[in-house]
């Protein structure tokens, strides 16, 4: 048996437990260990076979179309769900029910096509979800980010602001995630504490379960962990989280939360990651979490500027994939314009130029 901590030491793993949990296997060597670029890669495939869902659909048919891997990864979310729903009662189905609304969300997120009146580029807005076939250049932050997932319940993302790291989450971590089987959660903190704002988007109504209104973070969770099923791990993204430590939220209140996320990841039956993502600036004072959760820092990931490669695919692959092309030498030129002493370049820079650039094209 694998251990529970360490179950997908690669992002290869990922996608192989992603075909375990369809039950299926290999009928081409055409098919195995690929990456998902920008969350997804639609293409051809021929070793799924037809197997059908609670909808009534299939994953894929016939086999010549396109596979989107985040649909069927979803699909496998919603199907274990709408099993759980029949067999729970009570708070806990509610919960479960609340699962599979935010997975179907999800999925018709990630099947939008961009339009081809569409600029390729988001200006200085982050990309989301929806965005996954236009999100390039941040490959290699997202493979080593799940290369480290399965050895730790608590992570750190870290940036300077403007660095990325919403669309990191949103457009590259989530969608490669779903894809695998399991259930992202992504939370803004703003105005309410961490442990509620995760509480609100698990369950937005909670006049359909009052009995839930005191319930810790903990209770919900493992109304989660029934609608995803065994070994299928939950992952909590908490962004923006520099807000946490500011004057909106008391000494007293962030104890409260930090204790509620505590107690989450202390569960040793509870599959739970949570990534942390904040300004650089305020890394330091995730010493506070500590002894409720012990060495805070000992997994973090800088989020660094795009080096040369990375910002031109961040720059010509989502002007291909909306049928453009750039002049030959203007993006080496534009590169050689845009990067620091460092050799690095700020991505809203980049996204500013590009999206100039398609504006000036004639209508």
């Amino acid at each position: 048996a694998k251990i529970p901590e360490r179950r997908y030491p690669t992002a290869g793993e990922f996608a192989l437990s992603f075909k375990e949990a369809l039950f299926v296997e290999e009928s081409s060597s055409t098919a195995v260990d690929r990456t998902f670029i920008g969350g997804v890669e639609d293409e051809e495939h021929t070793f799924l076979e037809s197997m059908p869902f609670e909808d009534g659909a299939t994953n894929i048919a016939p086999k010549t179309q396109e596979y989107n891997s985040i649909d069927v990864g979803a699909r496998t979310i919603l199907s274990r769900a709408r099993e759980a729903v029949r067999e729970t009662q009570g708070d806990l189905a509610i919960i479960v029910q609340s699962v599979i609304t935010n997975v179907q969300d999800l999925r018709e997120q990630s099947k939008y096509q961009p339009r081809p009146e569409e600029s390729p580029y988001k200006s200085l807005e982050s990309y989301d979800i929806s965005d996954n076939r236009l999100f390039f250049g941040r490959e290699d932050a997202i493979d080593e980010m799940l290369d480290r997932a399965p050895f730790t319940k608590f992570s750190v993302l870290h940036a300077e602001s403007g660095a990325g790291k919403t669309s990191l989450i949103r457009a590259g971590l989530m969608p490669r995630l779903l894809a695998g089987g399991f259930f992202p959660v992504y939370v803004a903190v703003r105005r309410r504490l961490p442990h509620e704002a995760i509480k609100h988007i698990l369950l937005p109504d909670i006049s359909l379960a009052p009995h839930m209104a005191n319930a810790p973070l903990r209770t919900y969770l493992k109304g989660v962990a029934e609608a995803v099923g065994p070994n299928r791990e939950i992952f909590i993204f908490l962004d923006q989280f520099e807000t946490f430590f500011t004057d909106v939220f008391t000494d007293e209140e962030r104890s409260e939360s930090i204790r509620e996320l505590a107690e989450c990841l202390d569960d040793t039956g509870l599959q739970v990651r949570i990534i942390i993502a904040m300004r650089t600036e305020y890394f330091g004072l995730l010493a506070s979490f500590q002894p409720a959760i012990p060495q805070p820092f000992a997994r973090e990931f800088l989020l660094r500027r795009l080096n040369r490669q990375e910002a031109e695919r961040a720059m010509t692959l989502p002007v291909e994939a909306m049928d453009y092309e750039y002049e030959e030498g203007l993006v080496p030129q534009i590169l050689g314009d845009l990067v620091d002493d460092s050799g690095e370049i700020a991505p809203p820079q980049l996204q500013l130029v590009g999206t100039a650039l398609i504006e000036s094209l004639p209508e």
